[in-house]
């Protein structure tokens, strides 16, 4: 998977070296006009009556044609009435992916908060993203210098955006730390992998696992080692009841010690959310402020 990232990567750059001056002051006028952002972190954040939410995902099988709008609001819909937290969009670049129009037609029809996962290599992507409605982006820390990978947080949180930092290994989790990033979503293939990824981070993170959760019981494991938060994709699509999964999902965590945690997360989130809050309008933590001469990302 690496390589195909990495592949990905470059194609994406020199697409945004293609795009011209009128192209981003078009954007940048999209965004002015888009629908405010709403609060990604809240709505994550674990707390004694909800311990860990679900992000239902909305994708597509590989290798299946794309699904008819009619299908995909209702699905769309589906996830958000079975307790949804909020709801994944995927670029076209990542396999099964419906991109922006997808993202498009989720905000038109209320559900969200949104997340839109992209291989997010220039700031273009980021504009795009919230005219489309984002209230969320992926961002990739291997894929990024230290200067982009600061430039495009400080740029997401400047267009409202929550920047959700995907980590592999406890080099990305320091990088993350030190863009005092607040959502932290682990992409491990291996449930053995992640815990260890998660003990490093302070509890005003959310923690996100991606990978591998396909039903309550999965949820239950992620809560047991301390994620706030699970993203499903295939599952939904492999079922005949989408909405009773996400329901199922969403109330599996209730276990003393998913609780204990929900607990712990929720009472430092409230002692420290206004701080979190203002050092999420900060370029970076221990950093000095990006400038136009830094602009790798554009």
């Amino acid at each position: 998977m690496a390589w195909f990232i990495d592949e990905v990567a470059q194609r994406v750059r020199a697409a945004a070296r293609q795009v011209s001056d009128q192209e981003r002051d078009a954007l940048r006028r999209a965004v002015q006009a888009a629908p405010a952002p709403r609060e990604f972190y809240r709505a994550l954040a674990p707390s004694p009556q909800r311990p860990i939410g679900v992000i239902g995902e909305i994708r597509n099988l590989d290798g299946n044609p794309s699904p008819a709008p009619e299908y995909l609001e209702a699905f769309t819909e589906a996830l958000s009435a079975g307790g949804a937290a909020a709801i994944s969009v995927t670029a076209p670049v990542i396999p099964g992916g419906l991109g922006l129009p997808a993202l498009r037609r989720a905000r038109a029809i209320g559900v969200g908060p949104l997340l839109y996962r992209d291989v997010t290599v220039s700031a273009v992507q980021l504009l795009r993203a919230r005219a489309a409605g984002a209230d969320a982006v992926s961002l990739t820390p291997r894929i990024l210098s230290d200067v982009e990978l600061e430039a495009l947080v400080e740029r997401a949180r400047s267009l409202g955006m929550e920047p959700c930092l995907e980590v592999e290994s406890e080099s990305d989790i320091t990088r993350a730390i030190g863009c005092a990033a607040r959502v932290i979503v682990a992409d491990s293939r291996s449930a053995t992998d992640y815990p260890q990824l998660f003990e490093q981070l302070p509890y005003t993170c959310v923690r996100v696992v991606r990978r591998g959760v396909r039903n309550p019981r999965d949820v239950f494991t992620a809560a047991r080692h301390g994620a706030g938060c699970v993203i499903v994709g295939r599952a939904l699509l492999e079922t005949d009841d989408p909405v009773g999964l996400v329901a199922r999902m969403a109330t599996a965590g209730r276990h003393p010690a998913a609780l204990l945690m929900a607990e712990r997360i929720a009472h430092v989130t409230e002692h420290t959310l206004d701080v979190t809050e203002d050092t999420a309008q900060a370029p970076g933590l221990g950093h000095q402020p990006h400038t136009p001469a830094q602009e790798g990302t554009r």
